[in-house]
């Protein structure tokens, strides 16, 4: 593939090296020919993207043992240089704490300029493996963030970072309920909660309205598992055991109602569940 023509001038070269970062080459990646930088920036110039999930301490400390056992930092970050002149790592932020840990002042970073960039690079993150709510909690953030930098654009244009509808509407409940049961709906929403052809701005009361629909089933839900618990059932399943054998749509193989009358069904359908409903499912998920 051709490679692009450069871009980066030398004043703004120089403008990053007067904030303290030193440039030590400028190159262009070998895929699309895109040009970028790399650098060691001070560490505490570096930030946490807003939409990034929450810090694993855990997963801070294993790394900077890692670190320290190899005695090197392998590994450069990626920084992005978002609208209002920050510079945020959409992939490296445990990498960064780690470093920040073991005394370090200056990191390896790969810079990229365009902030948009930085929006991909969250979906690609592997860093670390995602639970529905570290999923759910990063696309809400993110999409917060456009909503009020892109409130025209169209929900569905941002599909390859937002992945699923899904993700969206948990993500509202999990900023007010750390503590939602979201892995238990999860393969519900993903087949009825699809990404909307409509401006973020309207999309997202939408988003809230179909949030407020899932906590009022998850109401009930709760209710079901609590009478389950006191008759002595402690599957660890049992939350997923519940909403599956309420679930209205799972032999379909086309489903044709929309996201507010499978909610209605689901929530009538834990009103009439038997606890040898809930057993026979907890039998399937062992």
């Amino acid at each position: 593939m051709p490679r692009k023509k450069s871009l980066t001038k030398k004043n703004e070269i120089k403008e990053l090296e007067a904030q303290g970062i030193n440039v030590l080459a400028v190159y262009n990646e070998p895929y699309g020919g895109h040009e970028q930088i790399f650098a060691m920036m001070p560490i505490d110039m570096v930030k946490s993207a807003p939409f990034q999930r929450e810090l694993s301490q855990l997963h801070v400390r294993k790394l900077a043992d890692a670190i320290a056992k190899v005695g090197r930092f392998l590994d450069p970050i990626i920084v992005v240089r978002s609208s209002n002149g920050e510079f945020w790592t959409p992939n490296g932020h445990h990498r960064k704490e780690a470093a920040s840990m073991l005394g370090l002042k200056e990191i390896p970073v790969i810079l990229l300029l365009e902030e948009e960039a930085g929006r991909y690079v969250l979906a690609m993150n592997v860093e670390k493996a995602h639970t529905v709510k570290d999923r759910s909690l990063e696309v809400i953030k993110l999409y917060e963030e456009l909503l009020e930098k892109e409130p025209e654009k169209e929900e569905r244009e941002f599909e390859d970072i937002f992945e699923s509808g899904a993700y969206v509407t948990l993500g509202l409940i999990y900023k007010e309920q750390e503590r939602f049961h979201g892995s238990a709906y999860e393969s519900i929403l993903r087949r009825i909660d699809f990404l909307l052809d409509q401006p973020l701005k309207d999309a997202y009361e939408v988003r809230k309205e179909r949030a407020s629909l899932l906590k009022e089933v998850d109401e009930v839900a709760t209710e079901v598992v609590q009478k389950m618990r006191e008759r002595g059932v402690n599957h660890p399943f049992l939350w997923q055991a519940v909403i599956s054998s309420a679930n209205p749509i799972k032999r379909k193989r086309i489903v044709d109602e929309t996201f507010e009358e499978v909610m209605e069904k689901l929530k009538e359908n834990l009103r009439r569940l038997s606890e040898e409903d809930v057993m026979s499912e907890t039998l399937e998920l062992d």
